[in-house]
Formats: structure tokens, C-alpha cells, sequence
């Protein structure tokens, strides 16, 4: 197996537990170490965080990188027939660290933990990309009706702050 499929299978194993103190880079620290890689030896909240070899299209990410965010914000515009809403994603007040579990054309999913002071492993789609996407058949739940509803929707995402991609590097 490639260093990817370990630290990911690693941090899939401890969805639902806290890892180390419950922090962000326990999580990516751990599951690097245990997949035989190397791990970042920043540890500051105003460090840039150094997880591997620098990816430099987020659209390149696969299972098992590490992305890194500082101070990292989306803006999303949903528009559907007759409705539209808007709601974003934080991470990173300054710095997040989370484990891609996989890429979407439209957003990336990632296990995490430390996220609204959960200190456990959780999962989350990011809306990473800046664009417009056409999706199909997207779940939202009605609270008129108390029932869940299939929509195409459009979407729009507007980013701002930094995020970066590391790909995992075997330890020396």
C-alpha cells in the first residue's frame, strides 16, 4: 500500500475517537507517523506547517494528503427552482489541519477533528473550489415538512484565505 492509503486507512480506523489531546494536528501528525511517514515539526499557531511535498492543485489531492488551512473561509450561494440560500465554511482562526478522505469535482471530504471543540475524528465535505457546479439530486431536509428533499441545484463558491496540499513523504 502507498504511504496515501495508509495514513488514510489509519485515520479512517479513528473516525468517532479522539486522537492525542483531540487537536487538528494530532489527528494528521499520528496518522503520518503510523503510515511510516514523516510528520510536520511545526507546532505553533502562526507556523507554516510542512506535512510533506507541496501539491499546488487543490484539484490534485487524493486520499491520504494532508491539507493545511490558514484563516480559510467559503461562501456559498445554493439556487434551486424558485428558492436560493447562502451559508459558508470556516477553518483555520489562523490554522486547520485535516486528512482528504476524497475529492469531488465540486468540494473535498475530509476527516478532521477540533472542529467547533469536538475533540474527535469527524468527516466533512469543504466546499474548496472557487466556481459555479450544477448538482444533481443534493439532500436537504425540509423543516415545514419535516422531510427530506432531492434538488438540482446550482452552487456557487467564493473562497478566501489559504489552503495547502501535502502529499505524504516516507520518514528518513
Amino acid at each position: 500500500m502507498s504511504l496515501e492509503s495508509n495514513v488514510l486507512t489509519w485515520a479512517q480506523g479513528k473516525f468517532g475517537q479522539k486522537v492525542g489531546h483531540g487537536e487538528c494536528w494530532d489527528l494528521a501528525d499520528q496518522a503520518l507517523r503510523h503510515a511510516g511517514a514523516r510528520s510536520s515539526t511545526t507546532t505553533g499557531p502562526q507556523d507554516d506547517y510542512d506535512w510533506g511535498t507541496p501539491v499546488g492543485n487543490l484539484h490534485a489531492a487524493q486520499g491520504g494528503y494532508i491539507l493545511q488551512f490558514r484563516n480559510w473561509r467559503a461562501v456559498i450561494t445554493e439556487e434551486g427552482e424558485g428558492w436560493s440560500a447562502e451559508g459558508y465554511q470556516e477553518r483555520g482562526s489562523p490554522n486547520h489541519t485535516a486528512i482528504v478522505e476524497r475529492v469531488l469535482p465540486y468540494a473535498v471530504v475530509v476527516l478532521e477533528q477540533n472542529i467547533n471543540h469536538v475533540h474527535r475524528v469527524t468527516r466533512a465535505e469543504l466546499c474548496i473550489f472557487d466556481g459555479t457546479f450544477e448538482r444533481h439530486h443534493v439532500t436537504r431536509h425540509d423543516d415545514a415538512t419535516d422531510s427530506e428533499l432531492h434538488l438540482d441545484v446550482t452552487q456557487t463558491v467564493h473562497t478566501q484565505g489559504q489552503i495547502r496540499c501535502y502529499r505524504p513523504v516516507a520518514a528518513t
